[in-house]
């Protein structure tokens, strides 16, 4: 009976910290700033792997029932048309989502990276801008999810074999700052809580979020290609955490205070003697 009664107590005094630990890792991928959150990058990867080709894809991001564009980044009370940009480099796809906010302007939202390490081996990621999401704010397929049957072969997904078929021809969308197609009407952003409840259910186990980039050729390919505007609002986030070090512990800079010594203080050479 003791060793029961033990047993509950230890249960009750770890589980404070279990759950302190869950919230930190929350927090931990919370993106930098509010737009961040009108675009949750686990449901733009459940559309990518649903959708036959990126024209589809382009199509169920903006489409109102698929509830995972939420943005609204010049603030004109209407959801952004996303339009999907591909660059091929070798082995290498980047597939950049980003915004038309005026004429030859646009602001990169996030990029999904796939690159063909070898037969049937691919990887293949949704990356945050840092703009938007901040620093290593990234979603993959998990590849050991606790639901087996849930588990995502990259190799399988529709779009992965199509982009590496012979003859593909990269896809670059037509649609640009007011030239949409007749199918798409905007409409007004929902708040940010209805928002965050209904892409819970992209939240499942076969993804995950990770701070390792697995191609960084497809960074590279990025960076000559990525777009950028003034026009796109990006307030910080209230609920971001800090940069944290590699040691989890929060950045701080303090000055060390200079100690006065007492005048009726002893040398430290003489450590026998005492007042």
């Amino acid at each position: 009976m003791k060793v029961k009664s033990l047993f509950l107590l230890l249960i009750f005094c770890l589980l404070p910290g279990i759950c302190l630990c869950a919230q930190a890792d929350e927090a931990e991928i919370t993106p930098a700033t509010e737009a961040g959150e009108d675009l949750d990058l686990y449901g733009v990867l459940e559309l990518f792997q649903e959708a036959e080709d990126l024209e589809a894809f382009e199509k169920a991001l903006n489409n109102e029932k698929s509830e995972v564009n939420n943005l609204d980044l010049d603030e004109n009370g209407e959801v952004d048309y996303i339009r999907v940009v591909e660059h091929v480099e070798g082995n290498t796809h980047v597939i950049i989502l980003q915004v038309p906010l005026g004429e030859n302007e646009y602001q990169d939202v996030a990029t999904i990276e796939i690159e063909k390490k070898g037969e049937e081996d691919y990887t293949l990621q949704a990356v945050g801008d840092e703009e938007i999401y901040g620093k290593d704010y990234i979603v993959e397929p998990d590849p050991e999810p606790e639901d087996k049957s849930t588990v995502v072969v990259i190799a399988t997904v529709r779009i992965v074999r199509l982009i590496f078929a012979p003859g593909y021809r990269p896809w670059v969308s037509p649609w640009r700052w007011r030239h949409f197609p007749g199918w798409w009407r905007p409409w007004k952003p929902v708040a940010r809580s209805i928002h965050k409840s209904r892409v819970r259910r992209f939240h499942k186990s076969h993804f995950r979020h990770t701070k390792v980039r697995r191609s960084p050729r497809a960074s590279n390919v990025h960076q000559k290609h990525r777009r950028s505007s003034k026009k796109a609002v990006k307030k910080k986030n209230p609920h971001a955490q800090p940069a944290k070090t590699q040691k989890g512990k929060t950045k701080t800079t303090r000055k060390k205070k200079k100690r006065t010594p007492d005048r009726f203080e002893l040398p430290r050479l003489l450590p026998g003697l005492q007042c």
